[in-house]
């Protein structure tokens, strides 16, 4: 009982709820870091060994159906744990089918210690790229999560290598290194004009 104390005593600055849904997050964490596992048919062995499997299997899949849950306060909890460093954000995102249906997700993550750990993310009601205002809001949000002075730089593939999407990296003050593809063509000195490739091999 003292372990899950514990726990609701970390959680509850990040946690805006009341104290019966606050006590059922603590008791599930402890479970699955228990069992390591995130299997529920597993977890409710150990959720509440006074009651049976089968009662906090139930109560499980209630929580999930009726709770929605805030990410962002998850998010701000891992970044409470993590050290008071600078850190790489690396944005990507992934498209793949279920049966008939596209999953399209894009994802900003923090970079420690070689391992990428979501940050914020968006189910995107579509198949392909994203948008400006897509990348722009998890950004956005991310900045909040994160802060601004914590922030080394944004990584991102050549998706992401717009010239508005720089624009607004470079005025909310975020280093960034993004791929661009070769036949981009580029503004120089005097307004010359140039492709990536004539510029990198002069």
């Amino acid at each position: 009982m003292e372990h899950i104390n514990k726990i609701r005593e970390i959680l509850q600055p990040y946690f805006d709820c009341d104290s019966r849904r606050l006590d059922f997050i603590s008791k599930f964490a402890a479970s699955l870091i228990r069992a390591r596992t995130v299997v529920l048919s597993n977890l409710s062995v150990m959720f509440n060994p006074k009651v049976k499997s089968e009662s906090n299997y139930r109560r499980m899949q209630r929580f999930f159906e009726k709770c929605e849950i805030d990410y962002s306060q998850i998010s701000k909890l891992v970044v409470s744990s993590l050290p008071n460093v600078k850190f790489i954000l690396s944005l990507d995102r992934t498209n793949w089918k279920f049966g008939n249906k596209d999953i399209n997700i894009l994802m900003l993550a923090l970079v420690y210690e070689k391992i990428s750990i979501p940050l914020c993310w968006e189910l995107l009601n579509k198949r392909g790229n994203s948008s400006f205002q897509e990348r722009k809001d998890i950004v956005s949000k991310g900045i909040s999560i994160l802060g601004k002075d914590r922030i080394e730089c944004l990584a991102a593939d050549r998706e992401f290598g717009s010239g508005k999407f720089f624009r607004f990296l470079k005025k909310a003050e975020i280093n960034f290194h993004i791929r661009i593809k070769k036949t981009t063509v580029m503004t120089k000195y005097k307004s010359k004009v140039s492709s990536v490739t004539t510029i990198t091999n002069c």
